[in-house]
């Protein structure tokens, strides 16, 4: 079944409620056991009761607008890349036209990287980020670039994380003061709608 963490959760405190082990709870869930779990996030736990089965949640495309309202700054996310199936876990630190992220700590940035093949990237990916229980088709870039505020997570920058209707900096306004689209970030938006 589908089950959004709360505050105090762990692994373990997990598996002993829903009579299973961490490590099949972080299997089911794409995670390793020893990862750190936030409030929000959606875990697959194990069920042999039938009313509680649930298919796999789907990602649903979201309007920026909707999502700068939900996704407060300072909230920790986790992020699904659509092809690895990798999941690491960001906090937003700004941003008005897109949210502006950093990889909570040197192990999100380590997985983040290998998805990109191990270098930094401009190059756009469909992810879905789960924030406040709620999977919202996204995009993302993988250059850290300007500001941070993390210093010990290896990641000299933050990114750019892209929704339904989010505009880049460099394209926000037109000459006219009309706001313009990335193309690319809004098909890796496409592409994640429904995983």
């Amino acid at each position: 079944m589908n089950y959004t963490v709360r505050s105090g959760d762990d692994f373990a405190k997990l598996a002993e409620r829903f009579g299973t082990t961490p490590e099949v709870i972080a299997s089911e869930s794409g995670l390793s056991p020893t990862d750190t779990i936030y409030p929000g996030i959606i875990l697959r736990v194990p069920t042999t009761d039938p009313a509680k089965v649930e298919p796999k949640l789907k990602a649903e495309a979201v309007p920026w607008s909707t999502v700068d309202r939900l996704w407060k700054i300072g909230q920790v996310a986790q992020v699904t890349d659509v092809w690895t199936g990798r999941i690491f876990y960001v906090i937003r630190i700004g941003g008005w036209a897109h949210a502006d992220v950093e990889p909570v700590t040197a192990r999100d940035t380590a997985t983040m990287k290998a998805n990109y093949g191990g270098s930094w990237s401009w190059n756009r990916r469909p992810i879905v980020v789960v924030v406040g229980g709620q999977r919202i088709a996204a995009s993302q870039n993988g250059m850290p670039h300007a500001g941070y505020t993390i210093y010990n997570n290896n990641f000299p920058g933050h990114f750019c994380v892209h929704f339904l209707g989010s505009t880049t900096h460099g394209s926000s306004y037109t000459s006219n003061g009309q706001p313009t689209l990335d193309p690319a970030h809004q098909w890796c938006v496409q592409q994640a709608i429904g995983r």
